[in-house]
């Protein structure tokens, strides 16, 4: 069976922000919010949105199968802060997120760093980028990749951003 899935590519929230060039001390957490430079990703100097990219992928009543589940095309910066997992049931999942620029495609490499999104016998879960490479560069390819999985039919990925202009 194939699966059906969703992109979803930077639903912007309507909030704009504008770092100060000068606060050098402002980073994003995936909540949304700023913290200490010991945290999160540099946002000095920018204007952005804050919005999600992400994917859905159902499977109907058979579980998921690993490997390749989508990827996409980014015609801007995105710097990345956090992630939400939402799933049909309780499970078990690795999911890791690779990218691929231009004149590199097909080939992908990871920008988890082995800190995958994951689910370990629970419904859902939420985390952060920390220790990831948090910007996907204008002309990137986003894939993502199930690399475990079991009891899930379908789930749900989105990972919070900001689209610098």
């Amino acid at each position: 069976m194939a699966h059906k899935f969703k992109v979803n590519i930077l639903s912007l929230s309507g909030r704009d922000i504008t770092i100060n060039p000068e606060d050098t001390s402002s980073f994003l957490r995936h909540d949304g919010t700023f913290s200490n430079p010991n945290e999160g990703y540099a946002t000095t100097g920018y204007v952005g949105r804050f919005g999600q990219i992400g994917i859905f992928v159902d499977n109907g009543s058979s579980t998921i199968s690993t490997g390749d589940k989508g990827f996409f095309f980014i015609n801007h910066f995105i710097g990345l802060g956090g992630w939400n997992i939402a799933a049909n049931a309780s499970g078990n999942l690795s999911l890791d997120i690779r990218t691929s620029n231009y004149s590199s495609y097909p080939i992908f490499s990871s920008i988890t760093n082995n800190n995958y999104v994951l689910l370990s016998g629970e419904q859902k879960n939420t985390g952060s980028t920390t220790g990831w490479n948090n910007l996907i560069n204008n002309g990137d390819y986003v894939k993502f990749v199930v690399l475990q999985i079991s009891g899930i039919n379908s789930f749900n990925l989105s990972i919070t951003g900001l689209k610098y202009v």
